[in-house]
């Protein structure tokens, strides 16, 4: 049962086992990464070890009260591994999400701003491919780290058992998602729409742990955060193209074809802010102390069998 709590486990057994999980799986992906058997196989594997960084980290806010001064230790680590690898991973960020854009968009100058930009950046990915020995160095200090940290699951303590040890750290999430959730109505903006995409997988990923919990609810709660996250990504990685598109000495000496493209981010992004919003504002309808004290009733009961 991978990424979720077991009945008959206390939850700093659960706990320990989730995020060893997590870096043994790790720790495999950046043998393949380092391997190189294939560009794509090193892409994939560092994508997904990013992502294992960030349910990592996920997994120590939700018993943040519990471990006490371990929490940003190991936070600041795992932090500081998913931007030694976010440079091998931006640039394709934005070449997948112009190819996807090119497979959506029609005939015209959009097309064709979105075929310059790809270009671009394209033989900008193929000089930092050229860095492998840079690359081979970096993956090896990642596993290194992965495993020092493994080592030291052993010496993590909790001060705080049961659902005690889980409770806090989930009112905090949840509360912390209602509040960026409150700040997009109020003063709307890219950084505060990403910060909504941080604190929704962060409750993602605990619900994920806590499913088995209240099945029926946990899973349909579980497929909307999915749902949600995947929205606020495309529209993160529509800013990246954005962004890509200002700093691109190629756009510039293209004004109309500038104009075309970010006439078409700007309406896809409005379309995907708006189906955001319409499923956070359910999602997050219920503060943290409410959603915590529900969960403990069902708790208690799954504990019993």
């Amino acid at each position: 049962m991978a990424f979720r709590l077991k009945r008959t486990e206390s939850v700093p057994a659960g706990i320990r086992r989730i995020v060893r999980e997590e870096l043994d799986a790790g720790l495999a992906e950046l043998r393949v990464a380092e391997l190189r058997v294939a560009e794509v196989d090193r892409e994939n594997a560092v994508h997904q070890v990013r992502k294992r960084c960030k349910r990592i980290r996920s997994v120590l806010r939700l018993v943040r009260p519990a471990i006490g001064d371990q929490y940003a230790d190991e936070t600041e680590r795992f932090r500081d591994i998913g931007r030694q690898l976010s440079e091998m991973r931006d640039a394709d960020v934005i070449v997948e999400e112009l190819d996807r854009l090119r497979r959506e968009c029609g005939r015209g100058k959009s097309r064709r701003a979105l075929a310059t930009l790809h270009d671009e950046v394209s033989q900008r990915r193929a000089a930092r491919r050229s860095r492998t020995k840079k690359d081979h160095s970096k993956l090896h200090a990642v596993a290194s780290q992965f495993e020092e940290a493994r080592r030291g699951l052993k010496s993590w303590n909790f001060s705080r058992r049961g659902w005690q040890a889980i409770a806090g750290g989930l009112r905090h999430s949840c509360n912390r998602s209602c509040r960026a959730l409150a700040a997009i109505h109020s003063e709307p903006s890219d950084i505060q729409l990403h910060e909504l995409r941080k604190r929704v997988k962060d409750q993602w990923y605990q619900m994920r742990i806590l499913e088995p919990v209240w099945p029926a609810v946990m899973r349909t709660r579980c497929h909307e955060m999915k749902s949600l996250t995947e929205l606020l990504g495309e529209d993160h990685d529509l800013v990246v193209v954005q962004q890509a598109m200002a700093e691109s000495p190629a756009m510039a000496k293209s004004p109309d074809l500038r104009n075309a493209l970010s006439h078409l981010i700007i309406r896809l992004r409005k379309q995907l802010r708006s189906q955001s919003l319409r499923i956070a504002r359910q999602l997050f309808a219920e503060n943290g102390q409410s959603l915590e004290r529900r969960l403990h009733a069902h708790w208690k009961i799954w504990r019993r069998g």
